[in-house]
């Protein structure tokens, strides 16, 4: 499965959940450390290998369980998430009698990131997604974190299909330009 079809599925059982799930949250873990879930101890300290597929004896994986995350269920874990996974992204969130809602987007007027989400996602029309942002209508209310990590779900989904869209068409490029030669 690819990056942007995990972040989707992930987006869609959330969207399904009833309520905070364990489940999801390690899902959502193991999804953003797979590279660097393993560990050995060295002189008592805990060593990581980002290499992966590689048999070394001594190390092992490192659980979900040592990091409880709550993700599903603790906003401060989830925006602690976003400032770190996804810089520069505003957010939002609110509750009401009917909704949770939950709204995130690049900043493009961001002094550190802007310039970065200009060139990643290019001149974007009104009424895009970069214009009016991943909004999430969670109905009945009772747990905005929930609302908030499929947002994120999404948007780590649609980075990741950027990422891998503008891999391919700098690949084209670079393939008609040694045509060109």
């Amino acid at each position: 499965m690819t990056t942007v079809a995990t972040w989707k599925e992930l987006a869609l059982r959330i969207e399904a959940a009833t309520g905070p799930a364990a489940s999801i949250d390690d899902a959502i873990w193991w999804k953003i450390n797979l590279a660097s879930s393993v560990y050995r101890e060295v002189n008592g300290e805990r060593q990581s290998d980002v290499t992966m597929g590689r048999f070394i004896p001594d190390w092992r994986p490192l659980s979900p369980y040592n990091v409880a995350s709550e993700l599903t269920r603790s906003l401060d874990k989830i925006v602690s998430l976003i400032e770190r996974k996804l810089p520069g992204w505003a957010w939002k969130v609110g509750t009401c009698s009917v909704s949770d809602d939950a709204w995130l987007v690049p900043d493009f007027n961001c002094p550190t990131h802007g310039a970065r989400f200009r060139e990643q996602f290019g001149p974007f029309e009104s009424g895009s997604i970069w214009d009016t942002g991943i909004d999430i209508d969670r109905r009945p209310p009772g747990n905005v974190a929930l609302a908030l990590c499929q947002a994120f779900c999404e948007a780590m989904a649609t980075e990741a299909l950027f990422s891998a869209s503008d891999m391919a068409s700098r690949h084209q490029e670079a393939k008609e330009k040694d045509a060109g030669e």
